[in-house]
């Protein structure tokens, strides 16, 4: 599995493989992070620091920032503000597809690229890294995500994670992954330290609280540590590259005021000047002031100056201000104080600029010092790699408890569907027989809820239940609260959609009716006598809203009672307000859910306290005599058995009470997700088959473009090699080729190369495979030849040698090995004379024919004449020798031997 952080200007990728070490994986050039930046040169495809390089020289070509297209529409204000970088290829909204595209004028078969294809491609490369580094291709992966990225966002990446071929086992934000990275090998009692992550786009903080909980494994007490995030605030306007566009802003000015002309609409230099201003912000990072100077910069005018560290600080000063404001923010959300944080630890490669640490260093004081601990460029790779680990089944990690909470309040918005009956039916069904009045129906059609599933900062991986009575198919929308809460501060970025996605829940109609033909007049009680509907959502890990489940039921009828029997009236007959008690309580599961950590909290307290109780009991017991503490201990016994045969009645009655509550009927409905909406069309099948479709012609070419290079490099180097060995081996060569063979192949070769400098330099794969072939019919015969006027004679002296040495191999088998027969020693010989034979009839004849002809026989086929002779020698050099049979002794060397042995016995005795 791999963890990928994905951010606006550069990727990492972590891999996790099984018995090894969580490790960044280096791209194609060795770097430990890839630019993300895709351009095109001439139909060849190029990522990383290639494609950078390229996008100052090509920058129509060149597509980088499309993180931030995902998910978004033309009036976003962080789409519109990316014309601030001048690039040369400006986005535009495509209503067709609902999102935003790039366009592309390097191919007649694409027009544009969409962000999600786009986003796929650098997965893609990842993937193939992934590949060559670690030896076999990885599917699942978890990508990390800003705080402030909202659904529409995290849904556009995981799509084209999808067109990449990956699967997304979970999103996870980026100071949540680096907070992961540095809980797992940190076990506290209590710590709280807050993450501050200057990234190239953003800058995001976050508090989160450690603390550690007991957990039994294998019988024995372990602790695990576990965090949860405490608050979390953003500004999502405050990067590293804001830091660049003040640079680039003022060289542009700066040649403006020298040389008269206006930069900022011309791609190319401003691509040259973009590339300059992070060059020069890193160096200031270490020096006081650098030499600027960019060549022919435009119309062959250079631009040259120096620009000093005070300057870059002077020209930042609007930036410097805004640092502060997100932890003032997230200290007060999360009710600390500087004085209440145990440590603070930087992220982002923003942050190294020496003024930024300057200021944070006195904002936070001499007693908190900016911490360090954590790899600021990989630890949110390396975060996202851990709970790709732990989320999957193949491995097994160790156990880290983690907490995280979504900002943005969930609303749903439900409707009738307009009805598949005529009017009324549903009323002569379901209403005892009487047929609805129009203000009924009207009422039906007009039928409308709204209700928050999810309010501001739910925890992740929370679920809730939405229960009510209706008698028709439902249209959901789900979307973000346009109003927060009383006392709450809206925390959805400006410009976003507010509707999420919308579901048409289908069935509910169709049970009503089947209730209506079991004639149940009532469903549910008097003032409810629609069926209940029950809708599941689920806040993923991933920060997305999922409707998981629809039902509808209705009761069954109860059976009467018989005379004698209390009613159940008598036990209390407002069923109406029971019901309502009931939607109330399911409506609110999600809410319990949510105190059920805190309850969990409360019980390892209350355990304290009881151990603390028995503690005292203890010292007690000690005193008491040895008969009371009997009389005590049988009370005990008889206590504890009452209580057991009460929990096992209690269980009984509550499996009872379960069984009748189950005795309802219901339906599973049907959902369908409305995938027509701007909001989420460019994440249907439909558009996924078609950008994946465009992404494999992308592929096709470029494993085209890869075989015709390999093809085109290899007739090159072939050609170089006939060459030369025709040079080097001249002398061996006129041996076995006359001067005109010689003079024909060195003049293929040489119009070969000439056809490529000429008009085979850009040709078909099988253009260059039929010139190498047609070349090489010239010169294999040749150098074949002169490989076998040395190789042939080695091999038939090699041959005479080993047939003679068989020979007197075999004169020896008659006494070393008698198991060897002599047929078999006659059959060894019979060979070894054919072989030679062979030999002496291919040599005269070898000697007739002139060099430069094929030869009679090569030297393959000595070794192949060797070794029906050789196999035999093998098998028999290897026959085992006879058993010698056993020596029988008769009656008197019997007796013989038992006057010996009782004469040495005598002998020994004395």
């Amino acid at each position: 599995v791999i963890g990928i952080d994905f951010g606006s200007a550069w990727m990492k990728v972590a891999l996790v493989q099984l018995k090894v070490p969580l490790e960044i994986v280096p791209n194609t050039i060795s770097k430990r992070k890839t630019e993300i930046v895709v351009s095109f040169d001439r139909g060849e495809r190029m990522y990383g620091s290639d494609a950078f390089g390229l996008l100052s020289r090509k920058p129509n070509f060149g597509f980088a920032h499309f993180r931030e297209l995902l998910g978004r529409d033309d009036k976003h204000p962080l789409t519109s503000r990316l014309a601030e970088h001048m690039y040369g290829v400006v986005a535009a909204m495509n209503s067709t597809r609902g999102g935003m595209d790039m366009p592309y004028t390097g191919d007649k078969n694409v027009e544009a690229f969409s962000a999600e294809e786009l986003t796929a491609m650098v997965f893609r490369y990842a993937r193939d890294i992934v590949k060559d580094f670690g030896g076999q291709a990885v599917r699942d992966a978890v990508i990390t995500v800003p705080a402030f990225a909202t659904m529409h966002e995290r849904r556009a990446l995981v799509t084209a994670a999808e067109i990449a071929g990956l699967k997304v086992l979970s999103l996870i934000e980026d100071n949540t992954a680096a907070a992961l990275q540095y809980g797992k090998d940190n076990v506290e009692e209590k710590k709280t330290v807050l993450y501050y992550n200057l990234g190239a786009s953003a800058t995001q903080v976050s508090i989160v609280q450690y603390s550690n909980y007991t957990v039994k494994e294998l019988g024995k007490s372990k602790e695990v540590g576990s965090f949860e995030v405490l608050a979390k605030q953003w500004d999502a306007t405050l990067g590293g590259e804001q830091f660049d566009l003040k640079v680039m802003n003022y060289l542009a000015d700066e040649f403006k005021s020298k040389f008269g002309t206006e930069l900022r609409a011309k791609a190319k230099p401003m691509a040259k000047l973009r590339a300059q201003a992070t060059k020069t912000k890193e160096v200031l990072s270490a020096n006081t002031e650098m030499h600027v100077k960019v060549n022919s910069l435009h119309d062959d005018k250079d631009l040259a100056l120096v620009l000093t560290r005070t300057q870059f600080e002077g020209l930042c000063q609007d930036l410097f201000k805004r640092l502060t404001p997100p932890i003032d923010r997230a200290l007060a959300q999360a009710k600390l104080t500087v004085a209440d944080l145990d440590a603070v630890e930087m992220l982002g490669g923003g942050q190294r600029i020496p003024e930024i640490q300057k200021r944070l260093g006195d904002y936070f004081g001499s007693g908190q010092p900016l911490g360090v601990h954590l790899n600021a460029d990989e630890a949110m790779a390396l975060g996202a790699a851990f709970e790709a680990a732990n989320i999957s089944t193949a491995f097994k990690v160790r156990k880290t408890g983690m907490t995280d909470f979504s900002p943005f309040p969930i609303t749903v918005g439900l409707a009738s569907l307009p009805s598949t009956e005529t009017g009324g039916v549903l009323g002569g069904l379901f209403g005892g027989g009487k047929k609805k009045t129009e203000a009924e129906i009207d009422e039906a059609a007009n039928w409308k809820k709204t209700a928050t599933v999810f309010k501001a900062w739910s925890k992740l991986d929370s679920k809730k239940v939405l229960a009510f009575h209706h008698d028709q198919d439902i249209k959901l929308d789900v979307s973000y609260a346009e109003q927060p809460a009383q006392g709450e501060e809206s925390m959805l970025p400006p410009g976003t959609r507010v509707k999420l996605s919308s579901f048409n829940v289908t069935g509910v109609e169709k049970f009503a009716k089947g209730m209506g033909a079991k004639n149940l007049t009532v469903c549910g009680n008097d003032q409810n006598p629609k069926p209940k509907v029950t809708l599941h959502f689920k806040l993923d890990s991933s920060g997305m809203v999922v409707l998981t489940k629809a039902e509808a039921t209705c009761d069954k009828p109860e059976e009467p009672k018989a005379d004698g029997e209390e009613a159940d009236g008598a036990k209390g007959s407002d069923k109406e307000g029971e019901e309502e008690k009931k939607d109330e309580a399911e409506a609110k599961e999600g809410d319990q859910e949510e105190k059920k950590e805190e309850e969990e909290k409360e019980g390892g307290e209350k355990e304290g306290e009881e151990d603390s109780k028995e503690g005292e009991e203890e010292e007690k017991k000690e005193e008491e005599t040895a008969e009371e503490k009997k009389k005590r201990k049988e009370e005990e016994k008889k206590k504890k058995k009452e209580e057991k045969k009460a929990a096992e009645l209690k269980k009984k009655a509550e499996k009872l009470a379960k069984k009748k509550a189950s005795e309802v009927y219901k339906s599973e409905l049907a959902v369908s997700e409305d995938l027509t909406l701007d909001e989420t069309k460019a994440s249907s099948p439909a558009a996924v088959a078609e950008s994946q479709a465009k992404l494999n012609y992308l592929q096709a070419l470029d494993d085209a473009r890869f075989a015709k290079m390999e093809a085109k490099n290899g007739l090159e180097g072939f050609l170089y090699d006939v060459k030369g060995k025709l040079d080097d081996e001249a002398e061996a060569l006129e041996q076995v080729s006359t001067e005109a063979q010689r003079a024909v192949l060195l003049e293929a070769a040489q119009a070969a190369l000439d056809w490529l400098d000429d008009e085979g330099f850009d040709q078909e794969a099988a253009v260059y495979k039929t010139k190498q072939t047609d070349v090489m019919d010239l010169s294999a015969p040749l150098f074949f030849r002169l490989e076998e006027n040395s190789a042939r004679p080695a091999a038939v002296k090699m041959a005479t040698k080993r047939l003679k040495d068989i020979r007197l191999l075999v004169a020896k088998w008659e006494e070393s090995m008698p198991q060897v027969t002599e047929e078999e020693r006659g059959e060894v010989l019979a060979l070894v004379a054919k072989a030679e034979a062979w030999l002496d009839e291919k040599v005269a004849l070898q000697a007739e024919v002139p060099g430069h002809e094929a030869p009679k026989f090569t030297a393959n086929e000595v070794s192949a004449q060797l070794k029906p002779t050789a196999n035999l020698v093998t098998k028999l050099s290897r026959k085992p020798k006879p058993k010698p049979k056993p020596v029988e002794l008769n009656a008197t060397d019997t007796a013989a031997n038992a006057t010996d042995t009782a004469a040495n016995a005598t002998d020994t005795a004395a």
